[in-house]
């Protein structure tokens, strides 16, 4: 499923296994390394995609030079965490991460994500 499916508005589970995409801002990769800034909260929570319900082709589009991580929903659980899925009338495959994400959690959440796409310089 894609973000582009007309008539998506049924709220999924998110098991464990699945993966959720987090968008990386260029400025957020320093010295070759991505920054603990990706996964601090701006808002009462962190904004994600599933990854069982878009591509990372899709979560980027619109969003020039930025890269793409990815993270268990287990994972972030084990870090006392909330996943679920909320889907947007424009991106079926949002989702959120709720609770306090300390600097401690935000490091241990960058060391076990996956680069999917490398953000590039600007």
């Amino acid at each position: 499923m894609t973000n582009d499916e007309a008539g998506q508005s049924q709220v999924i589970a998110i098991l464990s296994e699945d993966s959720l995409y987090r968008r990386i801002h260029p400025s957020f990769k320093k010295n070759g390394k991505v920054s603990t800034a990706i996964f601090k909260q701006r808002n009462p929570h962190l904004s994600v995609d599933v990854a069982k319900l878009t591509t990372p082709e899709c979560c980027l589009a619109g969003y020039q030079n930025h890269g793409l991580a990815g993270i268990l929903a287990g994972f972030v659980r084990q870090l006392s965490l909330n996943a679920y899925h909320d889907p947007l009338p424009d991106n079926y495959a949002h989702g959120i991460v709720e609770g306090k994400i300390t600097d401690a959690i935000a490091k241990k959440l960058v060391l076990s994500a996956d680069l999917i796409v490398e953000p590039e310089s600007v």
